[in-house]
């Protein structure tokens, strides 16, 4: 399953781009791919600062010390890293020909988050902490779409926000989610938690709920 950790990402995004090329124009499918790859330099820095305090928890597996691990550092640390570094990479480097919207903004947060986790799937290779078997995959892939979800629906409101406590309100509801979805999925797969695998279906839920509701005119007028 090693050499699956390293493709699985760069497949999931080969296979979405072929989804997404005819509904995007041509300006917006290179800024998807812009992402991805700021997604991989901040997935370096990420693994970077993330880093130091993987030690602290070296040889001390317990429910307590994992829960503290998923919630502080792969949790609220991660998401905030993410949420920030995403934030300002959208603002300085990204230029899309149309509003940031729901659907646009999720597609680009689903690439940079991609990019992310293409880095520290790769690092957690050779910390030989991978998942076992092929179906494993299909929670992981969840969380990245349900993460991209929640920052396609507070992204925009966020910079949309006029009022100072509205704007700071829509930040700590993005992180927020965030980190609870990340700090849920990371307990539950340390201990091979059956209850993981609850992800696909709230995945499947709120495409299945945007879809009907937001994508579809997304791709009507593109």
């Amino acid at each position: 399953m090693q050499f699956f950790q390293i493709i699985f990402i760069p497949l999931v995004i080969f296979l979405f781009s072929l989804f997404i090329q005819n509904i995007l124009s041509k300006e917006n499918f290179f800024e998807f791919f812009k992402m991805f790859a700021f997604g991989i330099i901040a997935g370096l820095i990420i693994n970077f600062v993330t880093s130091f305090f993987n030690p602290i928890f070296m040889f001390k597996a317990n429910y307590f010390t994992i829960f503290i691990k998923s919630f502080l550092i792969d949790g609220l640390l991660f998401s905030l890293l993410f949420a920030v570094s995403f934030y300002f990479v959208l603002d300085i480097f990204c230029y899309i020909d149309t509003d940031f919207n729901f659907s646009i903004t999720s597609i680009l947060s689903f690439a940079y988050l991609c990019g992310i986790f293409i880095v520290l799937n790769i690092v957690s290779v050779f910390s030989k902490s991978y998942l076992e078997n092929i179906f494993s995959y299909l929670p992981f892939l969840s969380v990245l779409i349900i993460v991209s979800l929640i920052v396609g629906f507070g992204y925009p409101n966020f910079i949309n926000s006029k009022i100072l406590l509205t704007k700071i309100s829509w930040g700590i509801f993005t992180v927020g989610l965030s980190l609870l979805v990340f700090g849920i999925y990371w307990y539950l797969r340390f201990f091979n938690f059956i209850e993981y695998y609850i992800f696909i279906a709230i995945a499947l839920t709120l495409i299945f709920v945007f879809e009907k509701f937001e994508f579809n005119n997304f791709r009507q007028k593109n």
